[in-house]
């Protein structure tokens, strides 16, 4: 009988100690890839005299602004050594201002830095992909620290968001191939 007990008991303790090591495993793959996104920011950044570059910059007009105010658009497009390349943007709006970051490795976008300058505040935000595409982290700071985003449907929108100044940069790069 106290073998058997001794046997459940070790096989509680097995269990017990399986189940508090899955956080930690998973953690410990996100965390993984968050390293390689940097490492492969700092290498993208490493390149930036060698990049192959290219600005284009115009003024678009809100046809619904009644003062017709153009808006500045920059975009910058870099191919780097190693296929490692990056858009970098500055969109002027009514009030404010967008600058983002795409860092791209193999065509495939890996990590994005949108800054928000609303002129009274900035927001900044943090978006790391998977190799697939799917987002692996969203960090934003709305001016009190990074805050890690969790909610779904926050993922969602935001990623919608922020990924539409890179498709109007993509657009307007196409047009002038």
């Amino acid at each position: 009988m106290k073998k058997v007990a001794k046997l459940n008991a070790n096989k509680m303790k097995k269990l017990l100690l399986i189940l508090l090591c899955l956080p930690l495993l998973f953690y410990a793959q996100h965390s993984d890839r968050v390293l390689e996104i940097k490492k492969m920011y700092k290498e993208t950044n490493a390149y930036e005299k060698k990049g192959d570059c290219k600005t284009i910059s115009w003024e678009e007009i809100d046809k619904s602004d009644e003062y017709e105010r153009p808006f500045k658009r920059e975009v910058i497009k870099c191919i780097y050594p190693h296929n490692y390349s990056s858009v970098s943007l500055s969109f002027s709006l009514w009030e404010s201002l967008v600058d983002g970051e795409y860092y791209f490795k193999n065509d495939n976008l890996y990590f994005a830095y949108i800054i928000g300058d609303m002129g009274h505040s900035q927001d900044k935000t943090r978006i790391y992909f998977q190799e697939n595409g799917e987002i692996e982290k969203i960090l934003v700071d709305y001016g009190d620290g990074n805050t890690k985003v969790n909610e779904r449907s926050e993922i969602s929108r935001i990623k919608q968001n922020e990924l539409r100044w890179l498709n109007v940069a993509v657009k307007e790069l196409n047009k002038r191939k």
